[in-house]
């Protein structure tokens, strides 16, 4: 009886040593590097700003369910990778209750310049719902890049201010994000001031002709890739964007297609076969088309200028214009 017990305390201290051996291994990064393909996060996460912080106080929420949580999943995949039946394609969950433990939002300044030149507000952003999705940390803060374990990237901006918008037509208005040049650019031999056409009502519109490239559409088959046949619910966008978006911190790029934002298309006005001649000593005539240049008066584009209308819509041989009989 007494030898019986014996083995039973040894047995039960060696389970708890066990357990106890498992916990503090686990929670060390050297161990997330164990598995292969996890090795590329830890090594970015080495040079990360992020460095002194341990993978789990981001990875779970701190609160003892998800700690507890986080170390059954763990458990799941350890036996999973022995199986051979893992998932390479890693998909971080990281809940906002992680990042607001060190950042939170009333210490963040109301506004903070994106790229040194965009205004950017969180509060504006984070909390509320937007368009129907309600956004999450890590819908601006996943980026994966050598230095920058969470860095910011342009396309949730891009996605959410155009997608699903007519074109050339964003959430905000184009001063929301950019705010007109504050220094005089010079465009094909011309000093072009961009505040100087504000003020008098022209449009950005008039010069940006396009502004995008793509529509951002869902296509069933970026579905596919997740579900093998679930589409009940793909005409409800605010269902969708609760689910992916909201729940389970999905990118943007998962499901959109690609949409490029950016000087697409100027207005054809100042024509590559105009410059050839009005580049070097003749750009007066451009500048007073433009409405600019004149001393005393404030700028006055040419009704024709804004109208998008090009130099070789006028000055062309007739011929030129005439389709051959």
């Amino acid at each position: 009886m007494k030898r019986k017990l014996t083995i039973s305390v040894i047995i039960l201290l060696l389970l708890v040593y066990s357990g106890w051996l498992f916990n503090r291994v686990t929670e060390r990064p050297s161990f997330c590097s164990s598995c292969h393909f996890m090795k590329p996060f830890v090594e970015n996460w080495e040079t990360s700003s992020h460095n002194g912080v341990n993978c789990r106080d981001c990875h779970w929420a701190p609160s003892f369910s998800d700690y507890v949580g986080g170390k059954l999943r763990l458990a799941t995949e350890i036996f999973r990778y022995a199986l051979g039946a893992y998932n390479p394609q890693v998909r971080s969950k990281v809940k906002d209750a992680a990042c607001m433990a060190c950042h939170n939002l009333d210490d963040i300044p109301d506004t903070v310049m994106y790229k040194g030149k965009i205004p950017f507000s969180h509060k504006a952003h984070y909390g509320d719902t937007l368009r129907g999705i309600r956004t999450t940390c890590t819908t601006c803060h996943y980026e994966l890049v050598q230095g920058s374990h969470m860095a910011v990237v342009d396309e949730p901006c891009i996605d959410c201010h155009f997608v699903g918008r007519p074109e050339n037509q964003p959430v905000k208005d184009c001063y929301t994000c950019h705010g007109p040049p504050q220094d005089a650019l010079l465009v094909d031999g011309i000093v072009f001031n961009h505040s100087e056409y504000l003020r008098v009502g022209v449009s950005c519109a008039t010069c940006h002709v396009q502004v995008t490239e793509g529509r951002g559409d869902v296509s069933r088959e970026a579905c596919r890739k997740c579900h093998v046949e679930r589409f009940a619910a793909f005409q409800e966008p605010a269902r969708i964007h609760r689910i992916h978006v909201t729940d389970q911190k999905i990118k943007c790029s998962e499901c959109h297609a690609e949409v490029r934002h950016g000087k697409i298309q100027v207005s054809p006005t100042l024509a590559p076969d105009c410059q050839t001649c009005h580049r070097a000593g003749h750009s007066v005539q451009e500048e007073m088309y433009i409405g600019i240049g004149g001393k005393g008066v404030p700028p006055m584009p040419d009704p024709m200028f804004l109208a998008n209308v090009a130099c070789y819509g006028c000055h062309l041989p007739l011929e030129t214009l005439v389709s051959p009989q």
